[in-house]
């Protein structure tokens, strides 16, 4: 066997390297899981897969039960990477007309959004603070 040498620091974490090299192995992973899904929004024939930017992931739902399934399938991609999934800093947004949000605040309450057996939290607005 060779010697060993102090090499220093890595790819460590916070760093612009280890950003991008991160997104690129979470971007090749859900693209792997969401592009086989049948739960996702279309624009026609194309289908919107979750956009990334960096360790956050945006995923647009047109149910409840799609949304639902896509939590199951960012489950299963964090256990891929071997990730944890922040609760605390995840939530969801809903949009539409009023009176499509009051019915879906409705399914919500006979159906609730959860994930790794906790209630997601609803927010009107997120602001990225980095």
């Amino acid at each position: 066997m060779g010697s060993s040498e102090q090499t220093g620091e890595g790819v460590g974490q916070g760093t612009l390297d280890g950003a991008i090299i991160s997104a690129c192995s979470i971007d090749y992973t859900v693209n792997s899981f969401f592009s086989k899904s049948s739960y996702e929004v279309s624009y026609g024939g194309l289908s919107l897969q979750p956009l990334l930017f960096q360790d956050d992931i945006f995923r647009m739902c047109s149910d409840i039960f799609s949304a639902q399934m896509g939590n199951e399938l960012i489950d299963t991609v964090m256990e891929t990477k071997l990730l944890d999934f922040n609760l605390d800093k995840s939530c969801y947004i809903v949009t539409g007309s009023k009176s499509a949000q009051q019915d879906i605040r409705k399914n919500l309450k006979d159906t609730p959004y959860i994930y790794l057996g906790k209630l997601m939290k609803e927010s009107t607005a997120e602001k990225y603070l980095g």
